[in-house]
């Protein structure tokens, strides 16, 4: 249940321009060097841990699930549902 209201919020996200999945924190201390900000779309239900959809399909972890697309979450292994970064 959670797995499919997370993908219908991320596709409303998508769709409209909105932020209802958008989640997250961070703090640095001293010299960091270069930060990566990009907005994660594929967040694991169980772990939280956010994955680019190129990192994701780079290791061959997204499959065919019907006419939708999942992956297994390199963390912890999960089973999520898959979309494309960006809007």
């Amino acid at each position: 249940m959670l797995k499919c209201l997370s993908y219908i919020l991320r596709l409303t996200d998508k769709w409209l321009g909105t932020s209802l999945t958008r989640y997250g924190w961070a703090m640095y201390f001293g010299n960091t060097g270069a930060v990566d900000t990009r907005t994660r779309t594929n967040v694991c239900v169980r772990c939280g841990s956010g994955h680019s959809a190129e990192a994701l399909r780079q290791a061959n972890l997204v499959t065919r699930f019907g006419f939708l697309q999942r992956y297994r979450c390199p963390g912890c292994g999960a089973a999520n549902l898959f979309l494309e970064d960006g809007s």
